[in-house]
């Protein structure tokens, strides 16, 4: 097993991606996979680590506005989820050419909530037709009741970020909201590559389109796309129950929710053997499904 890092111009836009690659010695299939809110792949070592050992390789890249990308670019939080969803087919489809395994999609917080929006625009995005299946990990539909921001806020928020889509703005995930694991909040506290800055713009496009997938979203995920959705009952930055009502509302022939009773907000940076847990969940479920 091997860890590669490539920096990356995508063609559609020739912006600059940093990306990371984390190598199966016998790859049995692939992932593409999307991240949080004020986050990078780095923090997810570990998790994919494990997965490659198992034949699973996946292939992740820092978002627009985030991580090593916005780092080289200068664009801390400045993104737009029209723009997430362009970086994510344009990621899809060159992977999609570039493997003969089966490919799967998986996200976390912001970036489970992007797959599943991904996964339900109409008309359907290129790179859709590629995917085995669909992972969500306490996808952002909705905020948690204790952060919840009041719906007025959000659409000023949003009217300002439509007038001045790159004017930033001071927000944040509480390092004690993310795990119980008292080693991961305090290296998340002083990570240099997770600052709370976000866009206006931005975190209007997070905020507002997670509700969407409730309104009228879940009627355009597709049948037949298998989907695997997990949330942390004790999640304290997104809501459990949305999860929940999503998962429910959706016609997939394939779906399963997975209750993870007294998990924080990052089920795979939970304390000992509680992450490891969550790694035999997504390597069973994927591996059957090749």
């Amino acid at each position: 097993m091997s860890i590669e890092e490539e920096w990356h111009t995508a063609s559609h836009d020739e912006s600059k991606f940093y990306t990371r690659r984390w190598i199966a010695d016998s790859p049995r299939t692939k992932i593409v996979f999307v991240h949080g809110f004020m986050e990078h792949v780095e923090r997810y070592d570990f998790f994919f680590t494990s997965l490659a050992q198992a034949g699973i390789e996946t292939f992740a890249y820092d978002q627009r506005g985030f991580g090593r990308t916005a780092k080289e670019n200068g664009t801390q939080g400045i993104t737009t989820t029209s723009d997430q969803l362009k970086d994510l087919d344009y990621f899809i489809q060159r992977e999609a050419r570039a493997t003969n395994h089966k490919l799967f999609l998986f996200g976390h917080s912001m970036g489970g909530a992007v797959v599943l929006q991904y996964a339900t625009q109409s008309p359907a995005l290129p790179g859709l037709a590629s995917l085995a299946g669909v992972i969500s990990s306490a996808p952002l539909i909705d905020q948690a009741d204790a952060v919840k921001a009041p719906r007025l806020m959000i659409h000023a928020g949003s009217w300002i970020g439509h007038l001045l889509p790159s004017l930033q703005m001071n927000v944040g995930v509480a390092s004690k909201d993310i795990s119980r694991d008292p080693e991961v909040q305090a290296k998340y506290a002083v990570d240099p590559l997770c600052p709370p800055i976000g866009s206006y713009k931005g975190v209007a496009d997070m905020l507002l389109g997670g509700p969407r997938l409730l309104q009228d979203g879940y009627k355009r995920f597709p049948q037949t796309l298998p989907l695997l959705l997990y949330h942390g009952t004790a999640d304290k930055v997104t809501s459990f129950a949305s999860s929940q009502e999503f998962e429910s509302k959706i016609k997939a022939n394939d779906k399963r929710f997975v209750a993870l009773d007294g998990y924080y907000h990052e089920p795979h940076n939970e304390p000992g053997d509680d992450k490891t847990v969550i790694v035999k969940l997504v390597q069973e479920w994927i591996l059957a499904r090749c």
